[in-house]
């Protein structure tokens, strides 16, 4: 067995591996090894910069800052335009990262199917000549809007961007966290965009009121405000210690979380599953804690569950704090997690 070490180590003649220098193949294997699990999908580098995200619904579209592996490191440190053919008929394309052996260096492009066919063009992947990863899809009309997909009834790209997931990189990936959890009502979310990879959510919060009287946490998917959500909890007190059953129903959002008086700060988990499903509802799970921060002691816990009865992929999420009398103020963090 041969051990090989890249720091990369300044080359001093004897010195470990300092000793050597490195040829592409090497440089490239080592930090594809580290980095990358599936070399044909991965990998955008989350969590650096703006991750890549692609915005536009006509030419040029917009790639937002960040970093990603594609056969070797890409960076990018500020947002890149990129401008885009306008066909005679409605035809598929990508935003691709390609890396390209006889250049010498990873970019950004835009490809094209045949004018008229409107599924997206498949990638090159030939180690040591061409190798692609997909950012987005789209199709182009001829008059130069972009629409997600054939239908063209959403303006916009579809999102392909996958992360890196590495050896040892656990398989839940931060999507969100709020920055500032002392202002009020920044814990709560608004549209927050799922991307594509996501097959399963994991959304946790640690919350406190801003007001006094019961509160409820909710979660709507892709701007859903039908009577579409269906829930069940189970609360029992501390200081009481019998179940108290708060209600199983469909109303136009899915609660999944319980807060009383400004007194309480309420933790809570919910896994959202089948994502992607394009043929089943959206099983959720949720489990929350409250307690009371001043005398009397007390406190409750609850477990629940329901799901969201659309066989529509999610796209969008939001979570809000209501009560009988409508939104009310509450700080703390959000955050959430992407399973792959």
């Amino acid at each position: 067995m041969t051990e090989f070490s890249m720091l990369p180590w300044e080359t001093q003649s004897g010195t470990g591996d300092g000793a050597f220098s490195y040829n592409q193949d090497q440089s490239n294997n080592f930090f594809r090894q580290f980095d990358v699990r599936n070399v044909a999908q991965e990998g955008v580098a989350w969590g650096v910069g703006s991750n890549l995200a692609l915005t536009g619904s006509s030419s040029p579209l917009v790639v937002a800052d960040g970093a990603a592996v594609c056969y070797g490191r890409y960076w990018n440190d500020a947002n890149a335009n990129l401008s885009l053919i306008t066909p005679a008929a409605d035809t598929g394309g990508r935003v691709i990262l390609r890396t390209d052996w006889a250049a010498n260096q990873t970019r950004l492009a835009v490809i094209y199917n045949s004018v008229g066919v409107t599924t997206p063009p498949a990638l090159t992947q030939v180690a040591g000549t061409t190798w692609e990863i997909a950012l987005a899809s789209f199709v182009i009309d001829n008059a130069g809007n972009v629409w997600t997909d054939a239908t063209k009834t959403v303006a916009g790209v579809t999102d392909e961007r996958y992360p890196i997931l590495g050896g040892y990189t656990s398989s839940e990936q931060l999507l969100y966290r709020n920055p500032s959890p002392t202002t009020m009502n920044d814990c709560v979310i608004s549209g927050f965009v799922i991307p594509s990879w996501v097959n399963g959510l994991i959304i946790r919060g640690a919350w406190q009121q801003g007001h006094a009287g019961n509160d409820y946490t909710f979660l709507q998917f892709n701007g859903d405000t039908g009577n579409n959500y269906q829930w069940g909890l189970h609360e029992v007190a501390y200081t009481a210690g019998a179940w108290t059953f708060l209600g199983a129903t469909t109303t136009n959002q899915l609660r999944i979380a319980h807060m009383k008086t400004s007194a309480f700060t309420c933790t809570f988990e919910a896994l959202v599953m089948n994502v992607q499903d394009t043929t089943a509802a959206k099983p959720v799970k949720t489990s929350y804690a409250s307690a009371v921060s001043s005398a009397p002691v007390g406190g409750f816990s609850g477990t629940g569950g329901g799901g969201w009865a659309s066989s529509a992929a999610l796209r969008t999420l939001s979570i809000s704090s209501l009560n009988p009398g409508g939104v009310q103020p509450v700080y703390g963090t959000t955050s959430i997690y992407g399973l792959v």
